[in-house]
C-alpha cells in the first residue's frame, strides 16, 4: 500500500496511508500541501511549478551546496 511520510525533526514526522489512488493529489501536491503548511505560504505558491530541463547548471549547483548537509553520504561512502 503505498504512503507519504515527511520528517518534521529527528524524532518524529507524519505518515499517511494513501487508501485510494484515485483520490490521491496528481503529481506531487500533497507534498507541497504539507511543506506550504508547515512555510505558511499561500495556494498560488505551493502551486508553483519549477520550470526545469534536462542538464540545468543549477542542479549541480544545488548538489555541492547540500553536500556539506547530507548525511546519507555515511550510509553510501562509509
Amino acid at each position: 500500500m503505498p504512503y507519504f511520510h515527511v520528517w518534521f525533526e529527528l524524532d518524529g514526522g507524519m505518515g499517511h496511508i494513501v487508501e485510494d489512488e484515485r483520490r490521491w493529489p496528481r503529481g506531487d501536491l500533497f507534498a507541497r500541501e504539507v511543506l506550504g503548511g508547515m512555510l505558511d505560504v499561500g495556494m498560488e505558491v505551493q502551486k508553483r511549478q519549477g520550470k526545469w530541463v534536462k542538464d540545468d547548471r543549477r542542479v549541480e549547483r544545488w548538489r555541492k551546496g547540500w553536500r556539506k548537509f547530507d548525511w546519507t553520504r555515511v550510509l553510501t561512502e562509509g
